[in-house]
């Protein structure tokens, strides 16, 4: 039923609906030794979810998609270091330790490993689905995935570990395919045809069998190749067109909301920077100022001079003496008085300072508290998307089963106005009939 949340045949977790490729409910496996049973070995857009779903279905499960690789850096940064690994050894162990836990695996992680999957687990069974033409997947894939490898994925999601991680790896696929097929262009007829042409290859030069399948063809030959009974219900059919279109629209949506949170971030910062230097910046000038006055201000000179004349002996009246005491104990007065005023000064410049300071601090404080919650307000937002699409799907869903049961009913009525009316023409005709 699902093509855009994690719904059955996928594992769920009842509390929440994820969307793939964004979200991924399932719980890692326990790494064992246990071999892989299966591989998937088609491209993406060749029913890779559905055989997914398929394996799962006939008891091969975990299956390893690429679904379970995007929502975890792990997971995607493993792969990518088994991408750019040369040594055969060393990306065997990388190899190893992603597909740990799984019996079954389809879709992108197999793609550039086959031969390796196909080395290092000699006995498993190798699916190759496809689609029914070259042109077909082409066009497909272009549509559902081109837009991951643009520039635009790239800068809309640079704030998001998965998505540069995930641009990273689409990177390297173009790296991949211009090393193995010497191609600038992914999603092409003639490259579908030649990965196709070099699976079988290899296949066939280890000496297996393989099937070559499609979604149409259904249960069958996939249960008689794997050996497993024909289960009820009909073969999954999981188009995940429309689920890429959702994951576009989260990517971009979210992607932009990061982009405005930060810029608002660095705007609120600058702007309570430059307004708090303009509050603050006359009072620490003035600091300066009366800092540099009290340093350029002579020292107050006594009027009795070390070089003066002798003083004579004052008269009998003592009004010389008197004098020059006079002027001295106003000189020192004088001296003391500015030096209390400077210091008061101080005093109170170091006081307003420190009031200042505070109050900056308390501003601050409020900032980046503000700015918290903010950045915690636009992470909910952001994980009430698939709540919120959930919603939207399950309305929807109600509107649809309750006009059709109105036009059932409606019908209903119509069939047995219809017979009604056919029984009452039936008894007419007999009443004829009797009566000729």
């Amino acid at each position: 039923m699902c093509l855009l949340f994690r719904q059955p045949p996928y594992p769920t977790n009842n509390s929440c609906i994820m969307v793939r490729f964004i979200s991924d409910s399932r719980r890692a496996p326990v790494e064992s030794n246990a071999p892989l049973l299966i591989i998937g070995a088609g491209v993406p857009r060749a029913a890779t979810s559905s055989m997914q779903a398929a394996f799962e279905q006939l008891g091969f499960k975990p299956c390893l998609h690429m679904a379970e690789i995007i929502p975890h850096p792990v997971r995607e940064q493993l792969m990518l270091d088994a991408m750019r690994e040369k040594d055969k050894a060393r990306r065997q162990k990388l190899l190893r330790k992603l597909v740990s836990g799984y019996e079954s695996i389809c879709d992108l992680p197999v793609v550039y490993f086959t031969p390796d999957l196909m080395d290092m687990f000699p006995d498993v069974k190798i699916v190759l689905n496809g689609r029914p033409s070259s042109e077909a997947w082409a066009a497909s894939a272009l549509e559902s995935l081109g837009f991951f490898f643009t520039p635009w994925f790239k800068w809309t999601g640079l704030l998001w570990k998965t998505d540069r991680l995930w641009y990273a790896l689409n990177m390297e696929s173009f790296k991949w395919v211009k090393e193995n097929y010497n191609s600038d262009e992914i999603f092409t007829p003639k490259l579908y045809d030649a990965y196709y042409d070099q699976v079988r290859a290899e296949v066939r030069k280890r000496g297996k069998e393989f099937l070559e399948f499609k979604a149409e063809d259904g249960w069958e030959p996939l249960c008689k190749f794997l050996g497993k009974e024909i289960p009820d219900g009909p073969f999954p059919r999981l188009n995940e067109k429309k689920t890429f279109a959702i994951v576009k629209w989260i990517i971009i949506t979210r992607g932009l909301l990061a982009w405005a949170a930060l810029l608002f971030t660095i705007w609120i910062i600058w702007r309570i920077g430059v307004s708090l230097m303009l509050r603050h910046m006359p009072s620490f000038f003035e600091m300066g100022k009366s800092k540099s006055k009290k340093e350029l201000a002579p020292e107050p000179v006594s009027p009795i001079s070390d070089h003066a004349a002798p003083t004579t002996r004052p008269g009998t009246s003592g009004t010389e003496n008197l004098l020059m005491t006079t002027r001295k104990q106003a000189s020192e007065q004088y001296s003391k008085a500015q030096r209390a005023e400077n210091a008061y000064r101080t005093r109170k410049k170091a006081t307003l300072a420190r009031a200042n300071y505070n109050e900056t601090k308390a501003h601050w404080r409020d900032c980046f508290s503000h700015l918290k919650k903010g950045i915690k307000g636009v992470f909910s937002v952001l994980r009430a998307v698939p709540y919120l699409i959930g919603e939207k799907r399950e309305n929807r869903r109600r509107v649809a089963e309750t006009k059709k049961r109105e036009k059932n009913l409606e019908l209903k009525k119509k069939l047995e106005e219809s017979l009604a009316n056919a029984d009452l023409e039936a008894g007419e005709n007999g009443k004829e009939t009797a009566a000729e």
